[in-house]
């Protein structure tokens, strides 16, 4: 048992009250039906009193915390919760679940949720970090008063296995919204708190209406495959084996990363190169960044370098819904020509496309025009072998002034003629002269480099800019 040392912390400037401050006591401690006897309740919940008159916390967590933090073993109730307990894990305790402790009985009524003022208590930014665990403990409502001690133990008096565990409710409604499967399992729990209830159902509708999913949803790297020193493929499913949401060839879909447990989450795009077909998995294929490379309030280099570098099989990122307006949905037939433009990694994005291209306009005449900073540089261009037809012809021109750029040539593994780039203009006026629609994928600079030589031109123009988000 843990009980109140009230004290006064500065937040936002000003002196506020809080109980989150427990100790220790080893005799007996007297539970009425809104918690312990003499504790006031400062902070206010999303439910009823009575839904959260006292709070448990496994002390199972207690031996992760002190390895996550590097820390010496800390006092019991340091989390701010009444009973310190062993046994009650969140992903086996159950909403309804009634148990006794001592004279004492409780029915588990809702997951904890971290607030500031744990970060007053730990003496750090924590809350989030807490949230993100799922490591958080649990509220219950007092059936039967009574005394407890340290020591008293806990009996399952009554338990409906249907119900949700409390981690089950945690996770749906804070990290996994995007599952709407799950949130409406939620929403039949007879135990379900209206407030709760109230925000499950919000979350559900914007779940099931989502195109997609709603929100980011972790994903598990299941193959790690290089493609050059630069460029490497992750491959991503879904770590409870669910299909992925559909997605149309040129699209992307944005990655968080998180740089250190409390720092702010970083958000890249990455191009899939999978098979749309395929909704087992997802492939993206990710250039490193040299850092400093761009102009941008945001960091460059840190998620590309930690996806090279840092991540591996096994390891879990969250994930947005694919989204991305480069694709084939404007292309028709007949039609005179489609020229696709890319630079760098830009060619991840014309990749699928040309896959498209080949299974339902292969009789329409392609272009494909790729930049690269030499010619070794053409990650993922072994793929295009067998995509190639009559119909499509491919270039690779070279920037002007890199040591070691091919000259006009065979560039070798399956790398057609490298021609070097001071034609670029030339060259892309002379080839959008036939075509309809032009694809250009690429760094924010060549982007508007290209569409500048566009100005002029008849033809639909696609783009994506990746470069000042990776």
């Amino acid at each position: 048992m843990n009980v109140t040392e009230p004290r006064f912390i500065v937040m936002k400037g000003k002196q506020v009250a809080t109980t989150i401050w427990k100790r220790a006591v080893s005799g007996k401690v007297a539970v009425d039906r809104g918690g312990l006897v003499g504790e006031s309740r400062i902070a206010r919940s999303m439910c009823d009193a009575d839904d959260h008159a006292l709070s448990f916390y496994p002390h199972e967590h207690y031996a992760h915390w002190q390895r996550e933090l590097g820390c010496e073993d800390f006092p019991y109730g340091q989390f701010g919760e009444n009973l310190t307990c062993s046994g009650l894990l969140e992903t086996e305790v159950h909403l309804g679940d009634v148990w006794r402790c001592g004279e004492v009985v409780v029915r588990v009524r809702q997951p904890r949720l971290p607030c500031a003022k744990l970060d007053a208590r730990m003496g750090r930014r924590f809350a989030g970090r807490f949230l993100r665990s799922r490591r958080v403990g649990f509220l219950t409502s007092v059936l039967a008063p009574g005394q407890v001690a340290a020591g008293d133990l806990l009996e399952l008096v009554e338990r409906d296995p249907d119900e949700p565990t409390v981690d089950d409710l945690f996770r749906l409604t804070q990290l996994d919204t995007w599952d709407a499967e799950g949130l409406a399992h939620l929403l039949e729990s007879r135990w379900l708190p209206e407030p709760w209830r109230e925000l499950v159902a919000h979350k559900w509708e914007l779940a099931r209406d989502a195109e997609g999913w709603h929100g980011l949803r972790p994903l598990q790297v299941v193959e790690r495959q290089p493609q050059s020193e630069q460029v490497v493929s992750l491959w991503l499913a879904c770590p409870r084996g669910k299909p992925l949401a559909p997605f149309l060839p040129g699209q992307y879909v944005m990655v968080a990363w998180r740089p250190g447990p409390d720092d702010s989450v970083l958000r890249r795009p990455y191009a899939l190169t999978s098979d749309p077909r395929d909704l087992s998995r997802y492939r993206i294929s990710v250039a490193r960044v040299p850092a400093g490379a761009l102009q941008s309030d945001r960091p460059a280099g840190v998620v590309s370098s930690a996806l090279h570098d840092v991540v591996r099989p096994g390891d879990t990122l969250l994930v947005a819904a694919p989204r991305g307006h480069t694709t084939l949905a404007a292309v028709t037939t007949p039609c005179r020509g489609l020229l696709f433009l890319s630079e760098g990694i830009g060619a991840a994005t014309v990749l699928p496309l040309l896959r498209e291209w080949a299974r339902r306009f292969s009789q329409v005449p392609a272009v494909h025009l790729h930049v690269a900073s030499a010619a070794a540089q053409v990650a993922l261009f072994g793929e295009l072998s067998p995509v190639e037809g009559t119909a499509l012809r491919r270039i690779v021109m070279v920037r002007d002034g890199v040591e070691g750029a091919a000259a006009e040539g065979d560039g070798g593994a399956g790398v057609p003629a490298a021609l070097r780039a001071a034609s670029l203009r030339a060259q892309v006026q002379d080839l959008a002269a036939g075509a309809e629609h032009v694809f250009v994928a690429g760094s924010s600079e060549f982007v508007d480099e290209v569409s500048s030589f566009l100005r002029d031109a008849a033809s639909q123009l696609h783009v994506e800019r990746f470069g000042e988000l990776r």
